[in-house]
């Protein structure tokens, strides 16, 4: 390893952030996104903390917070939220230890039908994308040595979402397709998000984000200044889970 070539360690945490940091972070998100006021104080204290930590920005949708199910207090369902970081969260913090690059393949049916075994329908869309850290591929042209670049796969299914009736699965619903999206894109940032966090090591603390965990790619609408001073970004009124509970959009 070169004496420029970072370690995965470079995006780990380093400055847990104090009270004011995390205070003013919080109070950021709190102007400038509407109806964020409505998360729970606790999610939105967390949040901020994980901006801080990683250097991300929630207002430019490194980060959202999603809505991961629900759980029984006493006698009553509450909803239960999380922050998490996404797809462009986790390109931030990649090239924050070496430039890269990217070329994606669509699937054919038999090597999707081999992942996705027992489950597999006709129906399916599998992604695979190949990363190249430019780091790497460098210091072994240097020594000589043969580069393998990271493989990373992702699919859109038809059996996704799993039904139950008295604990037995009796059907199941397709993953979901943001608007204007198309199933292979679907499929595409869950290879590109499998392909960054093996090249690059990621190992995210679960409060953020679990290995299952599949992340969209724009959550939040990017902004220039003035559009910040005017406090347009909106909370994701859709969020789209899969039954591992991978958030794969949010809009």
């Amino acid at each position: 390893m070169s004496d420029n070539q970072q370690t995965p360690a470079s995006v780990a945490p380093r400055h847990m952030g104090d009270k004011a940091e995390i205070r003013g972070a919080n109070e950021r998100i709190l102007q400038m996104i509407p109806g964020a006021a409505d998360y729970p104080r606790e999610v939105l204290l967390a949040t901020a903390q994980i901006a801080i930590v990683y250097r991300l920005d929630p207002i430019m949708g490194e980060i959202v917070i999603a809505k991961m199910g629900s759980k029984k207090v006493g006698d009553k369902w509450m909803d239960v939220y999380a922050p998490l970081i996404t797809v462009k969260g986790h390109r931030t913090l990649a090239r924050r230890m070496s430039n890269y690059t990217t070329k994606t393949r669509h699937m054919t049916p038999e090597e999707t039908k081999e992942y996705r075994r027992d489950l597999y329908d006709p129906g399916d869309v599998g992604a695979e994308i190949t990363l190249w850290r430019l780091d790497i591929a460098r210091e072994c042209k240097n020594i000589d040595v043969p580069y393998e670049p990271t493989i990373g796969v992702g699919f859109w299914r038809i059996k996704a979402r799993p039904k139950k009736e008295n604990g037995v699965i009796v059907s199941y619903a397709p993953d979901e397709i943001p608007e204007t999206w198309t199933a292979f894109q679907v499929a595409e940032k869950r290879a590109e998000l499998s392909a960054i966090r093996k090249a690059f090591d990621l190992r995210i603390p679960d409060h953020a984000m679990s290995d299952d965990y599949d992340i969209e790619v724009e959550a939040g609408r990017v902004l220039d200044q003035r559009d910040r001073e005017h406090a347009i970004t909106q909370r994701p009124e859709k969020v789209t889970i899969t039954e591992d509970g991978e958030v794969l959009y949010a809009a």
